[in-house]
């Protein structure tokens, strides 16, 4: 039974995530601590916090179970004197590839970004799929920063 305990307007998301699907898009707290940041009849994100995230994760609902099938991984890292949003590492199971999982969790976490947060970045050197990693990125409105990370700002703060 999930319990609303917080809401927090959601400022940021691309429509087009939702196409085609019916689901809210909303940030409630249920009853574990989790952060529910989008849910449909089949699909769940979730994350640890608003203020210093951690983790959004990407939960399968079947059967009335609640599966982990994804990850984006993440700390606060100060850069260029201001603190961002670091992205550690993201994986989806294979048998929910090709779904734009990769695009929702990363959209999540930056439509839920504190204003104190400057933006988020990624690595771009270690990234193992560049071109995808940088797709990623640039969709969201994100760029390859003179420092070698992939950058997004934060819409919050422009």
């Amino acid at each position: 039974m999930e319990v609303l305990r917080n809401y927090k307007k959601d400022l940021d998301y691309s429509p087009s995530i939702i196409l085609g699907r019916s689901g809210s898009i909303s940030a409630y707290i249920d009853d574990f601590g989790n952060k529910i940041l989008y849910s449909d009849n089949e699909y769940q994100i979730t994350c640890n916090s608003f203020t210093t995230p951690e983790w959004v994760k990407l939960w399968s609902l079947s059967h009335d179970n609640k599966n982990l099938v994804g990850e984006l991984l993440c700390r606060t890292k100060m850069l260029f004197n201001a603190k961002y949003v670091s992205v550690i590492d993201i994986s989806i199971d294979a048998e929910h590839r090709g779904k734009g999982f990769s695009y929702r969790l990363y959209n999540s976490l930056l439509s839920n970004l504190p204003i104190d947060y400057r933006g988020m970045v990624d690595n771009y050197k270690d990234k193992t799929n560049k071109k995808r990693a940088f797709k990623i990125f640039k969709n969201l409105g994100g760029f390859l920063n003179t420092s070698g990370y992939l950058e997004i700002p934060n819409p919050k703060n422009t």
